[in-house]
């Protein structure tokens, strides 16, 4: 009815590719699971079985998983030091927190702060934005 198509299993490989693609945007299952429907109802597929779905986050998961490891992996030394360094606690503070927090006033002393923590990360920022379009 309406032209709808039943589910088989020659189509696993086209969806859970798919699904893939879907993890790379909604990483929380909840939000993909909303949009690999909507998917189904565009194409006109039959929902599978709870346990077919299943399936498919688990492979895709494992997949999405893998290939954030692998570019994680390929992250140079110097970078994957700093970027540690950022999220060390001392007395309860991390870098992070001190780099995010805002400026007090625009005093000669508070944007010589924010200068120095801007050219602290200066050459973690240029890492991130070509790093960062390949996540």
């Amino acid at each position: 009815m309406f032209d709808y198509q039943d589910w088989t299993t020659s189509k696993t490989d086209l969806i859970e590719k798919h699904l893939c693609g879907l993890l790379r945007y909604y990483p929380k299952a909840h939000a993909a699971l909303r949009q690999l429907l909507v998917y189904f109802d565009n194409q006109k597929i039959v929902l599978p079985t709870y346990r077919n779905l299943q399936d498919l986050f688990t492979r895709a998961f494992s997949k999405e998983i893998s290939r954030l490891n692998q570019l994680t992996a390929a992250i140079p030394q110097a970078q994957q030091v700093q970027l540690s360094e950022l999220i060390e606690k001392e007395d309860g503070i991390t870098k992070l927190n001190v780099i995010r927090s805002d400026q007090k006033n625009f005093k000669y002393s508070a944007i010589k702060i924010e200068v120095d923590k801007a050219l602290a990360i200066a050459e973690l920022y240029q890492f991130a934005k070509t790093f960062l379009p390949t996540l």
